[in-house]
């Protein structure tokens, strides 16, 4: 009897414990439903309640796990209007926003946003500009998806205001408008792993030659810079000091063309152009590149001197470049080193470097010039100096030191044959007697060293309103005058 009611002791203490269990299930899934329908109803309400008045959110559906904390938003519509004018500035559409392995206690406790992964699929953003109603920015598709993804109240107030642990996007379909005269666009840019690749990106003035001198009261360049692809390895953004901190171990630029024209027959622009060094540290971000290697590139400029004289391009040509040390957060010297064919023809050597570090842009520059008939630059000589060359450079050696006011410096030349033409103020004729008078002076290469050289002295005061090439062409002046007209003597 005693074994009996043991047994039966036993089999109700079971029943109980079952009964309860299931009990207890059910009351978690009630609550877990219950919160379910509750979040359902409550993350829109918060969304229009905490979004401001300027400001739209649309979306056609929500789908909610609070178990395994994931949200989807499907179809999202946001729309942010100017605040005086009640204009609309921005749109962004989005096809999906997926949020997985939302962490509640933080958010509970702390009022912190974590989550394992953010995605976010089929992107479209339009931005107007707010004075001329222009698109200033658009993106015709854009996928993103970021891991370990946190942002919060302190946060909100930094340049970026979220942290991640890893990022990945595409955009296709790149417009930006950089400013009343250029526009940029892009084919796509995709982010993988640290690393970014840019097809079809073009920087280029939204007007003819024409039509911009027409718009411009003083010089500006026609610019079109179109670059078929782009590799940027090991890129890092991040907050820095409060600043942005923009660094990439390796930039890769291939084939990238430039063609730029100026009309010089508009006024001359007399804002003052600091050299590279000073442009770095006026830059709103911390900026380090370790190396940009230029490869098979191309370069045309031109100029407009004259109304009834079409300008010819001087153009360097297979153009191959290396940048080291870009940076305005370091001590360390940038140094430039380019090869090119000028007029596809001569090879030309440029050998540059500079601190940004510095105040007084000290720089130090050197290039190596040869086999070159000097017919070949006359277009370029007849704007620049009213001067139409003949004869032959073998060879031809510059060295410059200067900083943003002055330089000095030497060359040494190999040449035979040169003779110059000087033309009249309108460069459609030739001034005989000033010509006769140069070419005596001048010495056409027969009167050299053991070597065969030639030998100037450089002494240029810079024109701060031009650029650093301008600078290096009155360099290249100075020292071609003193060289051929001089003693030729060290």
């Amino acid at each position: 009897m005693k074994k009996y009611l043991k047994i039966s002791k036993i089999k109700s203490t079971k029943a109980r414990s079952f009964h309860v269990l299931i009990m207890f299930t059910g009351l978690c899934i009630i609550l877990i439903w219950g919160l379910q329908i509750y979040a359902s109803y409550k993350i829109p309400e918060l969304i229009n309640e905490r979004i401001p008045k300027n400001m739209e959110v649309d979306f056609e559906e929500m789908d909610l796990n609070i178990l395994l904390g994931t949200i989807r938003f499907q179809s999202i519509n946001y729309k942010y209007f100017n605040k005086e004018s009640n204009e609309l500035e921005a749109e962004v559409t989005i096809g999906a926003l997926d949020i997985n392995g939302l962490a509640y206690w933080p958010l509970w406790k702390d009022a912190k946003f974590k989550c394992d992964r953010v995605r976010v699929q089929n992107v479209g953003i339009s931005k107007l500009n707010k004075t001329s109603g222009e698109v200033g920015f658009s993106i015709d598709n854009g996928n993103m998806e970021m891991s370990g993804f946190k942002t919060d109240a302190t946060l909100f107030h930094r340049k970026i205001p979220f942290t991640y642990q890893r990022i990945r996007f595409g955009i296709n379909g790149l417009f930006l408008n950089l400013s009343p005269f250029e526009s940029l666009t892009a084919e796509s840019i995709n982010h993988k792993d640290h690393n970014l690749e840019i097809v079809d990106l073009e920087i280029f003035s939204k007007y003819s030659r024409d039509e911009l001198s027409r718009k411009l009261n003083k010089e500006r360049d026609h610019m079109v810079l179109s670059i078929p692809k782009g590799l940027v390895n090991d890129l890092c953004l991040k907050t820095l000091n409060d600043s942005l901190y923009f660094s990439v171990r390796k930039v890769d630029v291939l084939k990238p063309e430039l063609t730029m024209y100026r009309d010089k027959l508009l006024k001359d622009d007399k804002v003052v152009k600091p050299l590279f060094g000073a442009q770095l540290q006026r830059l709103p971000m911390k900026l380090d590149i370790q190396d940009i290697a230029i490869k098979d590139g191309s370069v045309s400029y031109s100029e407009q001197v004259n109304e009834d004289v079409e300008p010819v391009s001087i153009t360097f040509n297979r153009l191959v470049a290396n940048i080291n040390k870009l940076s305005n957060t370091t001590d360390l010297q940038t140094k430039v080193e380019a090869k090119a064919l000028l007029m596809n023809e001569a090879p030309i050597q440029l050998l540059w470097d500079f601190n940004s570090s510095g105040h007084d842009d000290y720089f130090n520059a050197s290039a190596i010039l040869k086999n070159l008939n000097a017919e070949e630059i006359n277009p370029f000589l007849e704007s620049q100096a009213k001067v139409r060359a003949e004869g032959h450079i073998n060879e031809m050696y510059l060295t410059i030191h200067g900083n943003g006011f002055k330089s000095h410096g030497n060359m040494k030349m190999k040449y035979n044959d040169f003779k110059f033409s000087m033309l009249d103020e309108d460069r459609l004729g030739i001034d005989k007697t000033l010509t006769l008078i140069v070419n005596l002076i001048t010495n056409d290469g027969s009167k050299t060293d053991e070597m065969g050289y030639r030998y100037g002295k450089i002494e240029v005061e810079r024109d701060r309103s031009k650029s650093f090439f301008n600078y290096l062409w009155l360099n290249l002046r100075d020292g071609l005058k003193n060289t051929v007209v001089g003693n030729g003597k060290k």
